[in-house]
């Protein structure tokens, strides 16, 4: 199994430092105030990591790891690494868009940067129902419930397996 510090590593990589910048989900968890599209895109992000890049572990890391401790059904597998592949898909173009703003200099904050944001965020939240409808309501509340008590919230400069974090945000993959 990769190390906390490894995954911490390939979360940086992958992007997830530009997570609460581009993904402003209207739906904002209660107990955190973290909106939820961030929540679930770095759970996508770590679903993706399990499915194909786990050291070359491939599928079955993802089964001992995310279906096991979610316990999900063999389906049930399947149906969140197709919806996270689909958000993957979808968001790069996305994120292509947002580089390519980035590059002309405008300011994130500008009305084509926050559409942007907006869109990245609601993009996320669709694909979070796509698995609602996937799962049915008691299934998906088991998993929004692990998927939730992974993700630990700290403060800004929190440490992650002994690592500074900018976002503050923390995951216990």
């Amino acid at each position: 199994m990769p190390s906390k510090k490894t995954l911490l590593m390939l979360l940086v990589l992958l992007g997830v430092s530009a997570a609460p910048a581009f993904c402003q989900g209207s739906q904002v968890n209660s107990v955190t105030g973290v909106p939820d599209s961030v929540i679930y895109k770095l759970f996508f992000r770590v679903v993706l990591w399990y499915d194909g890049q786990a050291g070359g572990l491939g599928p079955a890391a993802m089964r001992s790891v995310i279906q096991q401790q979610a316990g999900l059904t063999a389906a049930e597998a399947a149906s969140l690494v197709s919806v996270a592949k689909d958000w993957r898909s979808s968001d790069s173009s996305i994120e292509a868009s947002i580089q390519a703003l980035a590059a002309t200099g405008a300011p994130a904050n500008s009305a084509q940067g926050q559409g942007l944001a907006a869109q990245a965020g609601q993009n996320v939240l669709d694909h979070v129902a796509q698995l609602q409808g996937a799962f049915g309501p008691a299934r998906f509340s088991l998993l929004d419930l692990y998927v939730r008590r992974k993700m630990q919230i700290a403060g800004p400069g929190a440490t992650f397996a002994g690592h500074k974090s900018r976002l503050g945000y923390r995951s216990r993959w």
